[in-house]
């Protein structure tokens, strides 16, 4: 669903990370794409619940790359649950690259899965800058469990597809 803006906001997304950072990524199809763009960055510390953007990062042996442990979730491709929780604990990353299933009325960002959602919230509190990669379908939708406020978010990245009443809600939203 929506692949090209996904891909467009990917690139963006991957622009924004240098060699040597230390990013957190989660398993999100934005950042699968995001992942095939980083490719030529270098010395990349990445920590992940993503299992296709782990094996994609991993390829350059001058990333170290992270799992966050958990249940395999082989529709996602991705690892949650109690397993996980508290990998992040410690972890000081200087981005992390998001994404969400929805957004509530209030502006937090939602994930459809609880366990995921716990996940997010410590991928939000382990890293510095928060950026939220989120194609404009997301603002039409919610999910059932709030990880994050569009005020955690150092940088917001969509398409220009999104509704002229959501743009005018994040940017009222400061």
């Amino acid at each position: 669903i929506n692949q090209e803006r996904k891909r467009w906001i990917a690139k963006r997304a991957a622009d924004l990370v240098e060699n040597y950072d230390s990013i957190i990524l989660d398993a999100s199809t934005t950042v699968f794409y995001m992942a095939q763009y980083l490719k030529d960055r270098r010395g990349l510390t990445v920590f992940t619940n993503g299992i296709e953007v782990a094996f994609q990062l991993a390829e350059n042996r001058s990333n170290k790359v992270a799992l966050t442990g958990g249940m395999l979730r082989i529709e996602t491709s991705s690892l949650s649950g109690q397993f996980g929780n508290g990998m992040l604990g410690g972890i000081r990353a200087s981005k992390a690259f998001l994404s969400c299933t929805g957004w509530s009325p209030t502006l937090e960002l939602m994930d459809d899965d609880l366990f995921e959602a716990q996940l997010k919230k410590e991928m939000v509190d382990a890293a510095e800058s928060v950026i939220f990669v989120v194609d404009s379908s997301k603002f039409e939708k919610q999910g059932v469990a709030a990880f994050a406020s569009a005020s955690d978010a150092a940088m917001l990245l969509t398409d220009d597809q999104i509704r002229p009443f959501h743009l005018s809600a994040l940017r009222n939203s400061g």
